[in-house]
């Protein structure tokens, strides 16, 4: 994990396409803004967490209901 110190207004770059800023600070809070192409998908980690178990479970039941080929 790479950790930096930024202040207000300044940036961190990833790639040559993403753009993180930081844009207020009040007291614990941080707010961020994320700029990069609209092909990669930006979620918080709770949202990211719920999706992936969402895919999981829909790609079980996926597989439940395809037929068997024993034969």
């Amino acid at each position: 994990m790479l950790i930096l110190a930024r202040s207000v207004g300044q940036q961190i770059r990833i790639g040559n396409n993403i753009t993180i800023q930081v844009l207020e600070t009040d007291n614990s809070m941080v707010k961020i803004g994320i700029e990069g192409p609209r092909h990669i998908a930006v979620h918080r980690g709770e949202v990211y967490h719920r999706i992936a178990l969402e895919k999981a479970e829909l790609a079980t039941k996926e597989s439940d209901q395809k037929p068997s080929k024993d034969k």
